[in-house]
């Protein structure tokens, strides 16, 4: 008796779930341009942002999936000696910041297989590899001075959330089209970017 609770328990989520959609892979990838935020965006400029998704159909509308991402920014060499007043003779600036995205996640779509176009949101949390750190080289009265801006490199955790539309076919090629948002939680002041992304992605 035990057993068979046991059993009817596990059953029962698999009445809720279209087994068809379960076996559904899809593969994708996508390029778009990213922006830092919070109170040190004017520091950066737009970045780019690269990504490669997979995704399996846990039901006609929800879909479990995994992302590795990769964005870079350059700084904005102005802002970064604006710190120093004019003080320095013959400045440089040199560094970037990275952050190497690994994030399951979740898509919630509309899930019309007969649809041209499908809408879907999707959230996430993971691991974000951060390599953040920016040099300012130049000269000070007769020393040479260097100037290091960053935390350098770090691995923190963060949430990922957005929504966007795909146009196409659920069941065999899309185009994606979405804004990401990703917050990162770091000490003192919590790293915030938006992408702009855009890809395919592929049934099988």
């Amino acid at each position: 008796m035990r057993r068979g609770f046991l059993l009817l328990t596990l059953a029962l989520p698999l009445l809720f779930v279209n087994i068809s959609s379960a076996q559904s892979l899809r593969l994708g990838a996508d390029v778009g341009t990213v922006r830092q935020m919070g109170e040190t965006w004017e520091q950066w400029e737009w970045g780019l942002s690269l990504g490669l998704n997979g995704m399996i159909n846990i039901t006609n509308n929800i879909l479990a999936g995994g992302r590795l991402g990769y964005n870079r920014w350059n700084p904005d060499d102005q802002e970064f000696l604006d710190v120093f007043d004019d003080t320095l003779i013959d400045p440089t600036v040199e560094g970037r910041a990275s952050v190497f995205e690994i994030i399951p996640f979740l898509r919630f779509t509309t899930g019309m297989e007969d649809r041209f176009v499908n809408a879907f949101g999707q959230l996430g949390f993971g691991l974000f590899i951060i390599d953040q750190a920016v040099t300012v080289t130049g000269t000070f009265g007769e020393e040479v001075e260097n100037v290091v801006f960053g935390p350098g490199r770090e691995n923190r955790f963060g949430l990922s959330f957005g929504a966007g539309v795909s146009l196409g076919s659920a069941r065999f090629f899309t185009v994606d089209i979405y804004p990401v948002f990703n917050y990162v939680f770091l000490p003192g002041s919590d790293l915030r970017y938006l992408q702009i992304n855009a890809g395919v992605s592929f049934g099988f």
